[in-house]
């Protein structure tokens, strides 16, 4: 299992934590062990999480280094996300700022070209493709049922919505909940080489006017390392 995040501060303090989890998690193994009177596989041998890079370019090429280093059988990617405003648009349940979600589908919602009549992807252009690129389907389910939060579309952009002409755009074009700036690229790069991913992610920020945005940096950071903790003691994502 690969834990990834884009930036430095998404994965701050996380590393002691792990490594506490993981000493657990032999010291509870071993006891298993011993009651049977056998040997078990010991699992994964690393929960340290790998910083890849904010935004789509540098986040694939950061991935792409770990994941040529070694091939896990799951990519897990985490960290924080804007909300599209209810009356944005999009479509799914409305988050809050401090909520944790699991995005399902997520697609490039920028790529493209802006003209007067609006805005005309690259996809429709005939010249690559933008998604939906999808998670694993069964670990998200189960995880969002862990952690009892909803799975949600996402949309991954090169310039975040900070004015709300834009947000209401991005929201409605492509019928996302959350807004990041790596998770397609993500997904997409993790199709192409044939390794699952999931997806974690904890609001925020509101997108559209900043000054509006209720940004909650710390909080839910703190909010998305916890509900990773959670998933992985609960063993859900060893049986991908």
């Amino acid at each position: 299992m690969l834990l990834v995040c884009a930036a430095e501060v998404e994965g701050r303090g996380l590393r002691p934590r792990l490594r506490q989890l993981r000493q657990q998690q032999r010291s509870d193994q071993q006891d298993r062990e011993d009651a049977a009177g056998g040997d078990a596989p010991m699992g994964e041998s690393s929960l340290e999480p790998r910083v890849i890079g904010v935004g789509k370019v540098a986040s694939v090429v950061g991935l792409s280094h770990h994941l040529r280093a070694r091939r896990p059988r799951l990519v897990v990617l985490f960290g924080i996300c804007g909300v599209y405003p209810g009356q944005h648009g999009g479509v799914g349940p409305t988050l809050e700022v401090g909520d944790v979600c699991l995005v399902g589908t997520d697609r490039l919602a920028d790529e493209g070209v802006a003209h007067e009549q609006g805005f005309t992807d690259i996809g429709q252009l005939g010249f690559a493709e933008t998604g939906p690129f999808t998670a694993d389907p069964g670990l998200t389910a189960a995880a969002a049922e862990v952690l009892a939060v909803p799975v949600v579309a996402g949309a991954t952009v090169s310039t975040c919505s900070a004015t709300d002409s834009r947000s209401r755009a991005l929201a409605r074009r492509s019928q996302a909940r959350v807004e990041t700036m790596e998770g397609a690229a993500v997904a997409y790069l993790c199709r192409a080489l044939d390794v699952p991913m999931i997806q974690l992610r904890a609001v925020s920020n509101r997108t559209g006017d900043r000054a509006r945005g209720g940004w909650s940096l710390d909080p839910a950071v703190t909010a998305v390392q916890e509900a990773l903790l959670k998933l992985l003691a609960s063993g859900v994502l060893r049986r991908g």
